[in-house]
Parts: structure tokens; sequence; C-alpha cells
């Protein structure tokens, strides 16, 4: 489909590689406030989406569900798990992401990201190395590396470690 400029989404799951490469969708906004599943590579390839309804996800969202959705500027994403790799990967244009968990790689290439707001972190530090390292509320470790351009990571004082885990 490369016609495709606006969709008004009413199923609560959106299958893998479902709107890949609509080249031309610019919007989606969803009936549902509650999605199951974003399928992997769900939107790749959509250059021109930059309207995107907050996501409250309550299943997971596949890897490389949103890679290379270029005019993507700001996105909020609410997860019950992240298990998928490159979820943003490529999103130049994206500036600010509000989300309650980080994955791997999940905001690589990212390379306009200034703003990282995460609301259920349990620890984390930031290295001289530029790598983020992250500990969840599941205690599962992650190395992330934090492009150059971030200015800044928001996390909740009473969750915050100078210790590396």
């Amino acid at each position: 489909i490369k016609r495709l400029v606006s969709v008004h989404y009413t199923s609560n799951v959106i299958p893998d590689v479902f709107f890949k490469d609509c080249i031309n969708l610019e919007e989606v906004t969803f009936e549902t406030t509650n999605l199951t599943s974003i399928g992997s590579e769900a939107f790749k390839n959509c250059y021109k989406l930059n309207n995107l309804s907050p996501l409250f996800v309550s299943g997971t969202i596949g890897q490389s569900a949103f890679e290379n959705c270029t005019a993507l500027t700001s996105i909020t994403v609410e997860v019950s798990s992240i298990n998928s790799i490159d979820i943003f990967k490529g999103c130049t244009s994206l500036e600010e992401a509000n989300t309650n968990k980080l994955g791997v790689s999940m905001f690589e290439n990212c390379t306009s990201l200034e703003e990282v707001n995460v609301s259920s972190i349990f620890s984390v530090t930031l290295e001289k190395s530029r790598s983020l390292w992250i500990v969840t509320s599941e205690v599962h470790p992650w190395n992330i590396s934090v492009a150059e351009v971030i200015e800044s990571v928001s996390i909740p004082s009473i969750f915050t470690s100078d210790e590396q885990p």
C-alpha cells in the first residue's frame, strides 16, 4: 500500500508487517486505547508517519516495529514487556520519547533524540563511556548505548543510583 495517508484503526492487534512500507502513511489513530500487541516490522519504513497517538500495549511490541519512521518527532509508549530489539531504530527525527520500559537498541540511530523520560526504572547509571546502565523493576540489566545528542534522561529520583548494577 503506497498511497495510504491516514488510518483510523479499530482492532486491538497490529499484525507483523501490517503497515510495512506504507511510505505515504502520515497518521494513525486507534479506536481502542489498549492494544494487545504490535507485530514485528508493523510500521517499518513508514517514512512519513509523524502523528501517532499514545500507545498502551498490554502485550509486547515486536522487533523493528517502527524502524525507519523518519518523520516521528515524539512518542509515548506504555507496554507490559519489551523482548524485542530495534523498536524505534533509525527514527532520525525523534526528539522525545516517553516510555515505561527500555529495550536493547530501542533508539539506535535516533540521531535527533534529546530527551528520554522513563517512568518505571529501578536504578540507572550514566557512565563516562556514554552508556546507560538500566535495571528495570523486573531486574533485567541492559547496557544501552546513548547517542551523543541526548541532553537529558528523566528518572524519578527515588529510583536512581550511582552504582553500576
